[in-house]
């Protein structure tokens, strides 16, 4: 068994870690004051911190090395790993989370609607209100808190989002929460 080594001090505030799949890297959120932070990357071969994006609301890293934050101001924009933009940014994104193979983009867009966007056709597919929470290590299921009403009110469920391109829906009942189901290629 290998000691511990410390790598940094006085590291406060540090969530949401990715790792690289070959392990010799990982993102997370850094706080740089009360309310506000930073994406920062680690290098594990040279023990450095360094800021990709400063100021960001949120962020999602796939197993793939596919990068993206939102700003404060509620843009999406894609990264590469050195923190340098691609693409063209999307408005009015909040809780992004890429796929494991980076192919699919879920994230709420404007009034809250869940969207699924596919990276490599561009196309969206509206799934409803709720919030991404993790895809399969397949990504081809996605897992997600969402809310529906019915005759009581308002249900907040977990739900699941599967092969979206054929629109077909299933509604299970299972330990009390509903599971939606609608398949992607």
């Amino acid at each position: 068994h290998g000691q511990a080594e410390q790598v940094a001090s006085n590291v406060q505030g540090l969530w949401s870690w990715a790792w690289s799949r070959d392990g010799r890297w990982l993102v997370a959120a850094a706080v740089n004051d009360a309310t506000q932070f930073d994406l920062v990357r680690y290098d594990v071969d040279s023990a450095a911190f360094s800021i990709l994006v400063p100021l960001v609301k949120s962020f999602s890293v796939s197993r793939s090395g596919k990068l993206c934050a939102v700003s404060q101001e509620g843009t999406l924009q894609f990264y590469t790993l050195e923190g340098v933009p691609e693409g063209e940014p999307i408005d009015s994104v909040t809780a992004p989370m890429l796929s494991p193979d980076g192919r699919y983009l879920a994230c709420r867009h404007n009034d809250n609607d869940l969207w699924i966007r596919d990276l490599e056709s561009g196309q969206e597919t509206e799934v409803g209100l709720g919030d991404p929470r993790n895809w399969s290590a397949d990504s081809r299921i996605l897992l997600f808190y969402g809310r529906r009403s019915d005759e009581q009110g308002q249900i907040r469920a977990m739900y699941r989002v599967a092969e979206a391109a054929t629109g077909v829906s299933i509604e299970v009942p299972q330990d009390g929460l509903w599971v939606d189901a609608v398949l992607y290629p």
